[in-house]
């Protein structure tokens, strides 16, 4: 999951839309970035990967996973290409295997385990995790929605901190700073 190529190709082969269409009877929208929903902060430009196989395997053997194994999942210096997908509510389990179906179409495996919320809390937390379907409640005070936390360089590889994808990017964490430090 270092490379970008993986993260890109697994992001392709996700189909949310067909999650969406089957197990939630048409009755959801997915949310495109964590601001979604927030007027005058959600950058409406700018939307959430499509599911696309052909990318989803471009980008795969970008990163040197051109082989698939017998079962049709990608093989790379003898390990296969299956992730660990841990979730919360066993009433997910529906549209996890969707999305498990869907991205073996793109030599991915998927494998879900679902635990307790306190128990997925301290994974994620502890950057125990290699994916996870989990949902934050609203990230946002009386101002707007907060990046700090969840973005921004000084939480990303280290432990209890809420910056669960470990991002870090210095231009964001300029962007975030003048943000926070707003009075307008």
């Amino acid at each position: 999951l270092q490379d970008k190529n993986v993260r890109l190709g697994i992001a392709h082969a996700l189909n949310i839309q067909k999650m969406i269409d089957l197990a939630m009877l048409g009755d959801a929208k997915q949310a495109h970035t964590i601001s979604t929903g927030y007027r005058g902060y959600a950058n409406l430009d700018l939307k959430a990967r499509a599911f696309d196989i052909e990318k989803a395997v471009g980008h795969l053997e970008q990163a040197g996973w051109a082989r698939i194994g017998a079962d049709g999942i990608r093989v790379k210096n003898g390990q296969r290409l299956s992730i660990k997908l841990i979730y919360i509510h066993p009433s997910d389990k529906e549209l996890i295997m969707i999305l498990k179906e869907e991205a073996a179409k793109a030599g991915i495996e998927l494998k879900p385990d679902t635990y307790d919320s306190n128990t997925v809390f301290k994974f994620v937390q502890d950057k125990k995790h290699e994916m996870v379907w989990h949902g934050w409640g609203a990230w946002t005070n009386l101002r707007g929605p907060t990046y700090y936390s969840v973005y921004h360089s000084d939480n990303a590889k280290i432990p209890n901190t809420n910056n669960l994808c470990n991002f870090a990017d210095p231009e964001v964490d300029r962007l975030i700073e003048t943000y926070r430090n707003s009075n307008d």
